[in-house]
């Protein structure tokens, strides 16, 4: 069973963006997997990968911002800018030992992942949809 479950309901019908979307829900799943096991260098390992992914995607969604003049960029690039710094701190965290892999910080993470999508991402999909971006 997956902790996030991803339907075509989440799809913003922009291929790479929909794919990285994916790709960050199947490593949040696996991070949920290594809660109450002994794989803590694992659950670290993920982390990084999920931190690189949420940059790769920001940057992905932040060019085609740029590049189709989509009118909502600056308050869409702070929400990236805000998630990132936050995971980021938490990886660094985790790195040191001051910290550890918790259900709270993943329930944290989906809860942001879902607004985001649905208050952002949805309406950016749509405008580069219109502007015939697949």
């Amino acid at each position: 069973m997956s902790y996030i479950n991803w339907t075509d309901n989440e799809k913003v019908n922009v291929q790479s963006i929909d794919d990285q979307h994916f790709r960050m829900t199947e490593i949040t799943n696996q991070l949920y997997r290594t809660l109450g096991t002994d794989q803590d260098e694992h659950a670290l390992n993920l982390l990084k990968e999920l931190v690189e992914e949420l940059r790769t995607h920001f940057d992905t969604e932040e060019k085609y911002m740029k590049d189709y003049k989509f009118t909502s960029y600056i308050s869409h690039k702070l929400e990236h800018d805000r998630i990132y710094n936050k995971m980021r701190g938490y990886q660094e965290e985790v790195e040191e030992g001051t910290n550890s892999v918790h259900l709270e910080m993943i329930n944290s993470l989906k809860k942001w992942f879902f607004n985001h999508l649905d208050l952002n991402d949805k309406k950016l999909g749509d405008y580069l949809v219109s502007k015939g971006v697949k």
